[in-house]
């Protein structure tokens, strides 16, 4: 498919989900933030996932368009899927894609699907000679390579599995022009002259999708598979053993759900055993931060209700704040720092989501240094 500029600008102009973001050489880059029910209806949308269309309005970076597990979308369904013929079937690795671009100063950035620069920062620097060498040839003749990347120097890059070395995988080569996929013969001539690493493949021999699923159901140790159909479908079907695994693990990539983990003492314990430890370390590191948060806070409002002799001065101030309402409690009242600290604590339990001005009060205006991720 083709894409037309204005049309994908009409298209994004009516979806608040998708987000599109000039950069700095006026190029603009299109992802989707959040996924509702209809937000993938239209093919084009379907392309928002890190795409980047060039000042001339030529395609420059082409990730993989979006597809979905088994059973997840009407077109998904098993019953759907088994009409098909597969034709490969190969590990999905807990990592991150991986789709390299050159700018206009003609600099290559291996970026993840939502252009984080930081991400870019440390992948840039840890990218091996033959794939910055193999991406800059075929970027520069129009094919978008992209690949799987997991690497020990960065945690971000996966959730659940653990790896022993760095893994670069090339799981697609993209025409930018038309979007076309390369067949996986081809991309596996390509692989071995470039010597780059391929998915694990599995055996087809005369599986249908529900086999698949079936079999998927008793795998562990890894993410799942992609089931790729002749006509060019593709769909996903991830092991049960990496969704239990994912739903705990996940929260360690996001500060307010962290939060919620610290501040509820001893539910680390169901998860430490799943901990890398790079991730314990995070979670430890994240653990002393926002208890110093805490205490900050403390010091605050133990600071501020000294400062009036009555809650009625205090009322008519006009210097309440997030957490008012415990200084009005300590207003004339002989409570320790132990129980003001049991207060505030009790407080952010109750109110803490990464959205409140609490969150920001916390990083910001009482001294958490913590930068977000998020």
């Amino acid at each position: 498919m083709i894409i037309n500029k204005v049309e994908l600008d009409d298209l994004v102009d009516s979806k608040e989900e998708i987000r599109r973001v000039e950069l700095p050489d006026g190029s603009f880059t299109y992802c989707y933030m959040v996924a509702f029910p209809d937000t993938f209806e239209h093919p084009l949308a379907r392309e928002c996932r890190g795409l980047i269309m060039g000042k001339s309005g030529c395609v420059i970076r082409r990730p993989f368009d979006k597809f979905f597990n088994v059973n997840e979308k009407e077109e998904t369904q098993e019953s759907i899927l088994n009409g098909k013929t597969i034709e490969s079937i190969y590990e999905k690795v807990d990592g991150s894609m991986i789709a390299p671009w050159i700018d206009s100063r003609g600099t290559i950035n291996f970026d993840t699907k939502k252009l984080n620069i930081e991400m870019r920062t440390k992948i840039n620097e840890l990218v091996p000679n033959n794939i910055y060498e193999f991406s800059r040839d075929e970027l520069q003749i129009g094919y978008q390579p992209i690949f799987e990347l997991y690497h020990p120097d960065i945690p971000e890059t996966n959730i659940v599995v653990e790896y022993n070395k760095p893994v670069w995988r090339l799981l697609a080569l993209r025409n930018l022009a038309t979007g076309e996929y390369a067949n996986d013969a081809n991309l596996d001539k390509i692989a071995e002259l470039h010597g780059l690493e391929r998915p694990k493949r599995y055996e087809v021999s005369n599986r249908n999708t529900s086999d698949v699923v079936n079999w998927v159901k008793s795998l562990e140790e890894l993410e799942g598979v992609v089931i790729r159909y002749t006509d060019g479908t593709r769909a996903k079907c991830k092991c049960q053993w990496y969704l239990d695994r994912h739903h705990l693990l996940d929260m360690f990539n996001y500060e307010h759900k962290m939060a919620r983990m610290v501040l509820n003492e001893g539910s680390i314990d169901d998860v430490s055993a799943l901990l890398t430890p790079a991730r314990l370390n995070k979670y430890t590191k994240f653990s002393e931060e926002l208890h110093r948060g805490m205490r900050n806070i403390k010091e605050h409002v133990i600071s501020k209700a000294k400062s009036f002799k009555t809650k009625k001065d205090y009322g008519l101030s006009g210097e309440q704040d997030e957490f008012s309402n415990i200084v009005f409690k300590l207003i004339g009242a002989d409570i320790g720092d132990s129980e003001v600290f049991n207060m505030v604590k009790e407080y952010i339990s109750c109110n803490f989501t990464k959205k409140t001005v609490l969150f920001a009060a916390l990083k910001e205006t009482k001294g958490w240094n913590y930068v977000s991720k998020d």
